[in-house]
């Protein structure tokens, strides 16, 4: 019964176990559901996050694309502005950095809206993008960032951007984005500020150099010379020495020409000066010549108004000088009143033509000197040399007799020169030459002249010893020393009546050639006699008829004016005095950094570029340069010699040296492309800090300054959705 009892408990006990099993089970399900479906809505929300977060992500993207392509934009436009402000510092005033400033906020907003703004006026930027520069520039890569970008201002009655000027700052008002993808949108609303960073512009001002050197193909402070094969130059030249033509021919068509010392020619060169696009070259130079060597130089200016500081000299045999135009022979030092200081005519050269005879003009401040050496037939550096002032504004070597002592007025002794012992007699016994001069004697065809009108008794003249080589004792030639200029003039006229025979026979003697001048008197005002001569004949002698007010006027404007043009080729600078054009054009300190050669190329819109895709070149030396067969269309600027051979040269080319052409064909610019030195200085800053007349960088230690200039953006009111 007991175990009866046992056993109905036990099963009674197992169905309650069951139970409990059974009720434990269906919570631990309940409990499991609950916590899948809380990891199922966990997992979803982070989805959601996670894509929403993307979402937000993508459309800042966007806006940072955004931002990027607007300083790009806005870089550009601090670059051509920074640019124009060294290329033309004096038009922004006093605070150039300011005005830099105002300049980018003022071209950046002309470039979104396409229009110029004013403080306190606004523009839009729309949905189909106002300019080509705001869509190309601001928009490239945002509108194709993804398929649902879009730009929300001025759509769907959403305000376009508003582009405003506040203070120095450009402001872009209500730039309102969204981005759309798989169910998600974000959308962003902001304003920007675009500022430029740098506060002051801190730069070496340009100097006021004076004249302008762009149109110039060669500028050398030292001497231009051609020789070995011909060479030909268009465009406007500078030499601070001499421009020689040597062996062969140099052809020049300019505008203006500037020769500090001689314009010549030597041993078989030739000269060939024309005008350029003006229709006249005004020329300018310390002396014209033709220099004893080979015979047969020749030099032919056309269309031009010389100004010549000292003689035009004809030296070597078989010459042939034309010159028509207008002439003007001065001297440097300011209202000479000294004839021998001034400009003359001299001819030295048998078989010569001098031709002036197309000149409307013949202005001639000074009178020829006879230049008696101390020893003939030697080298001209151990010889030295005794002036006798001449009568004439032009004369011919064959005259130089004029001006000895006649041999009439000689008491005892009757012929010139003396013998040494005959000198050393006079002066032991009658202690001067002047107590042989009989300056009353009456001379010359018919006894028409005496030596009273034109000499002082007590010193009529002066005695020159002369030497022959091979010789041991000279000859005293004694040469008249008249009272004045006037009367070494007046001596002339009266000579050349009384001895036209003689001088007739000495000019057929030396085979002398032709003087043509113009052929009205009124086109000839000189301070000394004039000659014209024809089939180796004096025709004429022209007496001087110069204003006397009039050629220290001229000689003063003259002088200065030449001055100023080889000091900076400007006919008003009155600057420093010390240095040469070249080296008062360029910033020399900044020249003497360069180590060796710089080469920098540019292509047709005057940027850098590769040398393969180079339409310009400019080349920057600190030592010599030598070029050969190339074809060169840029700058040049070299601190030493520069050499061309074989070479075709477009542009400008500028050294403080010499220059030596071979066979070089240069001209200052192209048909085509007239002012392309001008564009490569103005855009181009590297290039122009060379030059004084532009503003140079000038970083100090410590100090803030353009190099470091950059734009900076910021955004402001920004709103998400």
């Amino acid at each position: 019964m007991e175990t009866f009892r046992r056993e109905k408990e036990n099963r009674k006990n197992r169905g309650s176990a069951l139970i409990l099993v059974i009720v434990c089970m269906v919570f631990a399900g309940i409990l499991g559901t609950s916590v899948l479906a809380a990891s199922i809505t966990n997992r979803d929300m982070k989805l959601v996050d996670e894509r929403a977060k993307e979402n937000f992500y993508e459309t800042e993207s966007g806006i940072d694309i955004f931002i990027a392509n607007l300083q790009k934009l806005a870089e550009d436009t601090l670059g051509e502005e920074y640019s124009r402000a060294l290329t033309h510092y004096g038009a922004y005033g006093g605070d150039a950095a300011s005005a830099v400033k105002l300049s980018v906020r003022d071209s950046l907003a002309e470039k979104l809206t396409g229009v110029e703004l004013s403080p306190g006026l606004s523009a839009e930027i729309d949905g189909r993008f106002m300019t080509d520069a705001a869509e190309d520039g601001l928009f490239y890569g945002v509108a194709g960032f993804g398929t649902d970008y879009e730009l929300l201002s001025g759509s769907e009655g959403i305000p376009a951007v508003q582009v405003e000027l506040d203070g120095e700052d450009l402001c872009l008002r209500g730039l309102s984005v969204s981005y759309k993808e798989n169910g998600y949108q974000t959308k962003i609303t902001t304003d920007i500020r675009v500022a430029v960073a740098f506060s002051r512009l801190d730069v070496e001002r340009p100097a006021a150099v004076g004249g302008n050197y762009k149109g110039y193909a060669i500028l050398a402070d030292g001497n231009i010379r051609n020789h070995l094969t011909a060479s030909s130059i268009r465009g406007n030249v500078y030499a601070g020495k001499s421009l020689t033509a040597e062996d062969y021919g140099l052809s020049l068509n300019a505008d203006i020409l500037i020769v500090g010392d001689a314009l010549e020619t030597r041993k078989s060169g030739s000269l060939d000066i024309g005008s350029g696009k003006l229709g006249k070259i005004a020329v300018w130079a310390g002396s014209i010549a033709t220099v004893d060597g080979s015979s047969g130089q020749s030099i032919r200016i056309s269309r031009a108004e010389c100004h010549v500081e000292d003689d035009l000299t004809i030296g070597a045999d078989s010459s042939y000088v034309k010159i028509d135009g207008e002439y003007y022979g001065y001297h440097s030092v300011a209202g000479a009143s000294v004839p021998s200081e001034g400009s003359a005519v001299t001819i030295n050269a048998g078989r010569s033509t001098l031709d002036l005879s197309g000149l409307d003009m013949l202005w001639l401040a000074g009178r020829s000197v006879l230049a008696v050496p101390s020893l003939y037939g030697a080298s001209s550096g151990t010889v030295s040399y005794t002036e006798i002032l001449e009568g004439e504004a032009v004369s011919y070597r064959g005259n130089q007799l004029a001006y000895l002592m006649p041999e009439e007025c000689i008491r005892e002794y009757g012929h010139n020169p003396l013998t040494k012992e005959e000198y050393d007699e006079i002066i032991e016994e009658k202690g001067s030459i002047a107590a042989v001069i009989d300056t009353e004697k009456m001379f010359g065809a018919q006894s028409s002249m005496s030596l009273a009108p034109y000499v002082n008794p007590t010193s009529p003249c002066t005695v020159v010893p002369v030497r022959f080589m091979n010789e041991p004792e000279p000859l005293y030639y004694i040469y008249l020393k008249f009272r004045t200029a006037s009367a070494a003039e007046n001596y002339f006229l009266a000579f050349s009546e009384a001895f036209a025979g003689e001088m007739k026979q000495f000019s057929d003697i030396l085979e002398l050639g032709d003087v043509l001048l113009p052929a009205a008197s009124e086109k000839i005002k000189t301070n000394g006699t004039v000659i014209r001569v024809q089939d180796h004949a004096i025709s004429e002698v022209i007496a001087g008829t110069i204003d006397n007010a009039e050629a220290m006027l001229r000689q003063s404007d003259y002088a200065r004016r030449f001055s100023g043009l080889k000091r900076a080729l400007d006919e008003q600078y009155i600057g420093a005095q010390g240095e040469g054009a070249v080296r008062n054009l360029l910033r020399m300190s900044e020249l003497e950094k360069i180590s060796g050669t710089q080469v920098y190329y540019f292509n047709s819109a005057f940027e850098k570029c590769s040398a393969e895709d180079a339409a310009y070149q400019v080349r920057i030396a600190n030592e010599n340069v030598r070029l050969e067969s190339e074809n060169i269309s840029g700058i040049v600027i070299a601190n030493g010699d520069v050499e061309l051979s074989g070479v075709n040269f477009c542009g400008m080319l500028l050294a403080t040296g010499n220059v030596t052409l071979r066979d070089v064909d240069a001209a200052a610019d192209t048909d085509e492309n007239t002012d392309f030195v001008t564009d490569l200085l103005d855009k181009n800053p590297e290039i122009s800090k060379f030059f004084k007349n532009y503003p140079l960088l000038a970083a100090r230690p410590g100090e803030e300054t353009a190099v470091a200039r950059n734009i900076s953006i910021t955004l402001e009111n920004w709103v998400k959705n």
